[in-house]
């Protein structure tokens, strides 16, 4: 909570509603008003629980017991999102909040759902050579032991519906039927959209309950806006108007 005080955008937040407070002081309303809307709307969505409220109820549906596992398919597949390639990581890999979606593949891996991994993503140039997300992720699990998984990658995608498609081809050439498709818990309404649409029967299974597990672990009631708490806003937003995009124009994101 300390640590809150040193950075920036307490400072901004702070001086944000001074200035909405001395110009209600001095009779301006509209710009006193305006000031202290935008403090508020900085405290509700990256300094309470709120967003983390709303995310969790994205990602309910999805949640599994512990241990608990989807019935056997033809493959598991991870889309991308969780992790880019690195050429300064030990790993090849630079994770971040969303790797979840790693770990829960390759523990269905683990515990026989499928003998196939088909692994998604983007892909780029790093200091060492181009090499997709997917491929950086293959490498690392070799290297972690797994070698009973038949892995496949995917076409560097843009977007879920690329990924979609890249999949779609995939499974006519090995002659797959039913896939399990793994991402965050709450972008799996629009990744299901996406495969659907390409014809993909695919069950859904959750992974990165970021809004479940901030509520479990109630870090985001810190009253002063925080980064984390943003963050969870952003991945609300995201997930909510990609929702409102996709059914306008029939794109997965």
């Amino acid at each position: 909570m300390r640590d809150l005080l040193f950075q920036p955008l307490t400072w901004g937040w702070l001086l944000l509603g001074w200035v909405g407070v001395c110009a209600l002081r001095k009779g301006r309303r509209t710009e006193g008003f305006a000031a202290l809307s935008l403090f508020t709307l900085l405290l509700v969505c990256g300094g309470t629980p709120f967003p983390a409220w709303c995310l969790g109820r994205l990602e309910l549906p999805y949640a599994r017991s512990p241990g608990t596992f989807p019935p056997a398919a033809d493959a598991v597949v991870m889309l991308g999102g969780g992790h880019s390639a690195s050429s300064w990581e030990s790993t090849g890999l630079d994770a971040n909040a969303a790797f979840d979606r790693a770990l829960s593949a390759w523990q269905l891996i683990r515990h026989g759902v499928s003998t196939n991994l088909v692994l998604g993503g983007g892909g780029g140039w790093t200091r060492d050579g181009s090499q997709s997300d997917g491929g950086r992720l293959e490498t690392w699990l070799r290297s972690s032991g797994e070698n009973s998984a038949s892995i496949r990658i995917l076409p560097p995608s843009h977007t879920t519906a690329d990924e979609a498609q890249g999949c779609r081809t995939l499974m006519a050439k090995q002659g797959w039927k039913r896939v399990i498709l793994v991402t965050s818990a709450a972008h799996l309404p629009r990744a299901l959209a996406a495969f659907q649409r390409a014809g993909i029967d695919a069950e859904p299974f959750g992974a990165d309950f970021r809004g479940l597990d901030s509520l479990e672990h109630g870090g985001d009631g810190t009253v002063i806006p925080n980064p984390w708490t943003l963050q969870t806003t952003q991945v609300l937003l995201h997930e909510l108007l990609g929702r409102v995009w996709y059914a306008v124009t029939g794109k997965g994101g």
